[in-house]
């Protein structure tokens, strides 16, 4: 009788530790789950701000190459600062319009 009781208990404790290590796993598996969708979500956040600012780079990088041209800068130069050529003459229209 005592003997039967030892298994009855030992057999309750085994049952007892199996339930809770998979409660234990399959909750831990949850929550790495979760943690995995927001670090992907974060993932896809920052490789979006990436792509934008690889765009702006070349971008600049464009304007950058276009300023180092001679005919932006001369170009630049007429509009902006009211410069001329050598040998070119200004005439400017004074009518009133």
């Amino acid at each position: 009788m005592a003997n039967n009781k030892r298994r009855k208990r030992k057999k309750f404790i085994t049952v007892f530790a199996i339930a809770f290590l998979v409660s234990y796993f399959g909750y831990t598996l949850y929550q790495q789950q979760n943690e995995i969708t927001t670090l992907e979500a974060r993932k896809k956040i920052f490789v979006e701000e990436i792509e934008k600012a690889q765009k702006e780079l070349d971008r600049l990088n464009g304007i950058l190459e276009l300023g180092e041209s001679d005919e932006y800068i001369e170009k630049v130069a007429r509009e902006q600062l009211n410069m001329i050529g050598e040998g070119e003459i200004v005439i400017k229209d004074i009518s009133p319009r």
